[in-house]
């Protein structure tokens, strides 16, 4: 079911809007899938081990060497080192800077801050929450596949202010309005 509803957004965004919206558009929104990765030690993205988040992405194209987003993601799995699960919220706000462009290829770097709500609920019925904001880094690279569908990959580091806690990895699909 989940297959075949992913097939279907695809298929619609490729065919049904290369000609029913504008050329490419300052405005886009799409879905995104990033594996985290952990550091060693007690820094740690997560206390799953290599989370895999699910989210929503907004963009909007500033000037054409210029862009800001905004990401949300989800996941949810079991605790590598204790036995419980751990739920995370990322809410994270960045800005782009395309320094050039190859026809459909545009490599970009980025850098922004990152939101995280965490809730983890340990076997022996203790739970505990927490929040806090880090800094990433990144560079990627967005490729036009149709006028107005944008495929984009993504590698960033993640670091609390003292510490690189991890990276990410990342896919996203992107559709672009007017």
């Amino acid at each position: 079911m989940k297959k075949s509803l992913i097939i279907g957004l695809m298929v619609f965004l490729a065919f049904g809007t290369s000609n029913g919206f504008a050329q490419k558009g300052n405005l886009s929104f799409g879905i995104i899938t990033t594996q985290f990765h952990n550091n060693d030690g007690d820094a740690r993205i997560s206390e799953i081990d290599n989370p895999l988040g699910l989210g929503a992405i907004v963009g909007y194209q500033i000037h054409s060497r210029v862009g800001v987003g905004v990401t949300a993601e989800y996941f949810n799995d079991n605790m590598q080192n204790f036995s419980g699960t751990e739920k995370d919220f990322r809410g994270n706000l960045s800005f782009f800077i395309f320094p050039v462009s190859f026809n459909r290829l545009h490599p970009y770097i980025s850098a922004g801050a990152i939101y995280t709500h965490r809730e983890q609920n340990f076997d022996d019925g203790r739970n505990r929450n927490k929040n806090w904001i880090d800094a990433r880094m990144g560079a990627g690279l967005d490729i036009n596949l149709f006028r107005n569908i944008n495929l984009n990959t993504d590698l960033g580091v993640y670091s609390d202010g003292l510490n690189v806690v991890g990276w990410g990895s990342s896919v996203g699909l992107r559709f672009a309005l007017r």
